[in-house]
């Protein structure tokens, strides 16, 4: 995963999240949010040591496998995470699992396409 994050280089942000109103409208949430530069330094080197922990490459499969409730994943078709392999270890996992696709979407569907994400799991938890 981490070498996938990486490969992306400086255009991480445009395959993240590929429509440039998403990327704005997430800057300003970022830009209003009540954090000082301590508190995002610290986040980012919270998310580093992350990557450090060997369990945090450890396959989710087992975990998925153990989940009773009703599941939906949620992804944007240009989104790279999870990948094909991943993905469908995922199906392998919960066939019983929702997976819904939005086409030309990034990592961030629920920043690009908000009213139809919001939409989705609200009729997924109504069902």
């Amino acid at each position: 995963m981490i070498e996938t994050i990486a490969a992306f280089g400086a255009a991480r942000d445009e395959v993240y999240t590929p429509d440039a109103a998403a990327r704005g409208r997430i800057a300003a949430v970022v830009a209003a949010a009540p954090f000082g530069p301590e508190h995002w330094r610290r986040g980012a080197d919270h998310q580093s040591r992350l990557t450090e922990d060997p369990e945090f490459f450890a396959p989710h499969t087992p975990a998925l496998r153990r989940l009773t409730a009703r599941s939906l994943l949620i992804r944007g078709e240009l989104d790279a995470l999870p990948s094909a392999e991943e993905l469908q270890a995922l199906r392998s996992a919960r066939p019983d699992a929702e997976i819904r696709t939005f086409p030309g979407s990034g990592h961030f569907v629920h920043a690009e396409r908000p009213e139809e994400c919001a939409d989705l799991v609200r009729g997924f938890l109504k069902a």
